[in-house]
């Protein structure tokens, strides 16, 4: 039964999943290996699928224990971390208003709004989607008391709180002729494919713009899409290639829906932050802030 999963059992997974032996993880949790055995098979038990391959001779994650394992991980970070703020759950309270962008909604928005529940009951959340340049604007209007953006925070008015940097990288369908390992440039591409990125007012948009205009390609064949998401589904089409957040690109690549390509240029990495007005900054709005980076 799923509610007899705990979290020594997921420890116990990546431990194994780390060291591939259950005689040094017994070692390093400091019990026997028969009680590793046991964790481990009750752990597919609930889970009710084989988490490890150990018909090889040594042990290995079968593809469900490869799905696994960064959500387990997320699960111990935050369990550990969750003392933390327990201790002081009346910390942040009222009602506070939420801006995040469509990266969020598909990355960590879903484990904040389970655990933030539980670590801050007395919290009411007010929460809006959105582009990182419309949420500053609402942001500076007063409309919201917390954003979530990516890129440059660029406005003094602003305090920002750098939580994590994005890497991104180029995709392709399987089916648009390209190969995993090869290696390709991008201004070969652009004469060959669609570049699927950002709207026109994005970052991400203005740096391969410029980038290719260096090489001396001024009208590239570029599919602007307002999320994403729909990037993504563009590309399953097989019509173009697409720029975007690797974290974000992961459970389509994961799915076989698009391959990542090795290229001899990237956008840059993008920062990612939570901002409040630099002129209202409250304790309880930077204690938020430093709850969802301890999801990440």
């Amino acid at each position: 039964m799923a509610e007899n999963l705990t979290i020594t059992h997921l420890k116990t997974f990546l431990m194994v999943a780390q060291l591939g032996s259950f005689r040094q993880t017994a070692e390093q949790m400091q019990t026997t290996q028969p009680a590793i055995s046991s964790r481990i098979a009750k752990l597919e038990d609930i889970l009710q699928t084989k988490l490890l391959d150990r018909s090889t001779g040594h042990i290995s994650l079968t593809k469900t224990g490869q799905a696994l394992r960064p959500h387990a991980e997320s699960m111990v970070k935050m369990a550990d971390r969750l003392g933390e703020y327990i201790r002081d759950n009346n910390a942040v309270t009222g009602r506070i208003s939420l801006g995040v962008t469509e990266f969020a909604v598909h990355t960590w928005l879903p484990a904040f709004l389970e655990n933030v529940k539980i670590v801050f009951p007395e919290l009411t959340l007010d929460l809006q989607v959105d582009t990182s340049h419309v949420l500053k604007k609402r942001l500076l209007r007063g409309d919201l008391d917390i954003v979530f953006i990516l890129g440059p925070v660029g406005d003094e008015r602003i305090q920002g709180f750098k939580i994590a940097t994005h890497d991104y990288g180029w995709y392709a369908s399987p089916n648009a002729g390209l190969l995993k390992y090869n290696f390709y440039s991008i201004p070969e591409l652009a004469d060959q494919y669609s570049l699927i990125m950002d709207t026109a007012n994005s970052l991400v948009h203005r740096e391969v713009r410029a980038y290719l205009q260096a090489a001396d390609i001024y009208e590239p064949n570029i599919v602007s899409c307002f999320s994403s998401a729909s990037a993504i589904q563009i590309a399953t089409l097989g019509n173009g290639i697409a720029a975007l957040p690797k974290r974000l690109a992961r459970p389509a690549v994961d799915a076989g829906l698009i391959i990542p390509l090795m290229t001899d240029w990237s956008p840059s990495a993008m920062h990612f932050s939570g901002c409040v007005l630099a002129t209202s900054c409250e304790e309880q709005h930077v204690r938020l802030i430093h709850f969802v980076k301890s999801l990440l």
